[in-house]
Formats: structure tokens, sequence, C-alpha cells
């Protein structure tokens, strides 16, 4: 562990990397899963299912002094919010629901091969878990099929495109909380950029959402969405809308 006060941030550099707001979609698209491939060829997963931390970081903060004393290692995780990278120094300021804390790491410290695992690392992917039933009894499912029913695909965009307006509502109000008098974000659908379907969804499923913002510019969103069903991927997209308000 090293001094949480001795490293201030440096200001950003004059040919830092752009913002993936900045970036088209089908290049984001493609830097991402370059870089997922490139850990994968490492021999790590990028998506992993479970990571165990052992403090947040308001108490790594609380008990720093004595952490370090001690040389105790310890596992946080959460948003990486604003990356700077200058030769052979890089720089991050990761948030979890606690607090926020910059990470410091020196090439000469970590070794070569180490700091450069940290080129994957991008901003912090505003993502969101749901989770949902089909209900045998929708009624959907009498006329699509007859015989033998499967959920539309038109509907499972909408599932994932409406867990991506929760997610922006929570990431725009900074809070999880759902007060009574809320309203919906007015949007309106600009595309389907992408989408995949590739197992059937049945009556009386158990799904997993996940929703992830992948670029905002206060006018225009993107967010990505996936069904997981028994561990599979079932289905995904990619879709933009425009911002009304």
């Amino acid at each position: 562990m090293t001094d949480r006060n001795s490293h201030p941030a440096p200001e950003p550099h004059p040919q830092s990397e752009p913002s993936d707001a900045q970036i088209p979609l089908a290049d984001l698209i493609r830097i991402r899963y370059q870089k997922a491939c490139d850990l994968q060829a490492r021999g790590i997963n990028p998506y992993p299912y479970r990571y165990d931390r052992d403090h947040e970081i308001a108490a790594l903060l609380a008990d720093f002094d004595t952490l370090a004393e001690r040389q105790t290692a310890v596992r946080i995780a959460g948003r990486v919010m604003l990356i700077r990278k200058m030769g052979k120094v890089f720089f991050a300021d990761l948030r979890d629901q606690s607090d926020r804390i910059q990470i410091y790491l020196k090439i000469d410290t970590v070794g070569e091969d180490q700091f450069r695992l940290f080129d994957a690392v991008d901003l912090g992917e505003r993502t969101l878990l749901g989770h949902r039933r089909l209900d045998p009894a929708d009624p959907v499912f009498a006329g699509h099929f007859p015989g033998y029913p499967v959920y539309p695909g038109v509907l499972q965009v909408e599932m994932v495109g409406q867990l991506a307006l929760c997610l922006t509502h929570f990431l725009s109000k900074q809070t999880l909380e759902i007060p009574a008098d809320t309203t919906p974000i007015a949007v309106r659908a600009l595309a389907i950029h992408a989408a995949q379907y590739l197992e059937p969804l049945h009556p009386g499923d158990d799904l997993e959402l996940h929703a992830v913002i992948i670029a905002e510019d206060g006018m225009t969103a993107t967010a990505a969405g996936q069904i997981v069903k028994a561990g599979r991927v079932a289905s995904y997209a990619v879709q933009e809308v425009y911002l009304v308000e």
C-alpha cells in the first residue's frame, strides 16, 4: 500500500485518449472487444461472475494508516470514474457506494507485465442487474407461437432497454431510491445497432437481465443489454435513444 496523499493527480495530458462519448459506437465496441480478447489470452476472465472484496473504500480510508503500517493486502471493488495514463505512471479514481479513492501505479513498482494489464481498464461501465420470471399466463405466448410458445425478440430488446432506463435514472439522481412521485425518463428510440437471439425463452423461464451504459453525451445514450438463462446468454442488444429532457 502507498501513501494515499503523496501522489496528487496530474493535469490531464494534452494527448490523452478520447472519452467513450467521443468514440464512434462501432469503434468503441471493437476496442472493448479486443481488450476482452487480450485479457482472455492472458488467462483472465474479463467478466467474472464473482469477486470477493474484504473492504469498502470508506473502511479502507478510515483504517488506511494501520493497514499501511502492517502492509496488509486488501481487496476492494468499484467503478473506475477517471483514468490518466502518463508514460510509466497510471492514475485512476475508483468509487463504490461508500466513497472514492485514487489508484496510483508505477511500472517500476509492479513490473511491466502487470502494468500493461491496466491498458485494458476502461471507465466504469455503468451497469444494472435485474431479474424476471416469464409468466406462463402472459397472453403474448398464446400467439407467439401456437404449440411452441416463445417470448418475442422485440420484447426482449424492450426488457433490457427498460432496465437501461432505470440505470439512467439511478445515475442521474445518484441514488437507488425511487420516490413515489418518480416519473419515467422521456426518451425516443433512435436505433438498434445490434441484436442477436441465441436461445429461445419459454414460459416459466427465470432470467437475469444485464444493462450497461456504454456512451452518453447529454443528448443521446447508447446501452447494451443481455438476457441470461441458466447461466447462458440467450440474447443481447445494443440500442440508442434520444434523451428528450
